[in-house]
């Protein structure tokens, strides 16, 4: 069956091949962008602000990610990464969708499966 087995909102290693898709962590805010700006601070509260807003990490595809560094998006995002994902038409998921979404496809499965029976 081709359908995500695992939560990827608990996940603690970096996926490859878990979902039945290649998958990989990415950055919405690249990494090397962060850190100059975290350089270019002036002091300690500065710091703990870019911190605490930093959004962490994602799951997306191989194709997703060959999009991103196809548009030259890979390491650099001008417009923000908001518009890089909108032009390779990857959409950010909470962990209520991807529990909609991981039923749907089971579900799906399930009927195309009872049907040829």
């Amino acid at each position: 069956m081709n359908y995500p087995n695992l939560n990827p909102f608990t996940s603690k290693f970096r996926p490859r091949n878990k979902y039945g898709i290649d998958t990989i962590f990415e950055h919405p805010i690249p990494v090397n962008n962060f850190i100059q700006k975290l350089y270019e601070s002036e002091n300690l509260e500065q710091i703990k602000k870019m911190m605490s807003e930093y959004p962490g990490t994602i799951i997306i595809t191989k194709e997703e990610d060959q999009c991103l560094n196809s548009r030259g998006l890979g390491r650099v995002r001008p417009e923000g990464w908001s518009q890089a994902y909108e032009i390779c038409g990857i959409k950010i998921v909470n962990q209520e969708e991807f529990k909609t979404y991981k039923s749907r496809i089971i579900n799906n499965s399930q009927q195309l499966i009872s049907t040829k029976s």
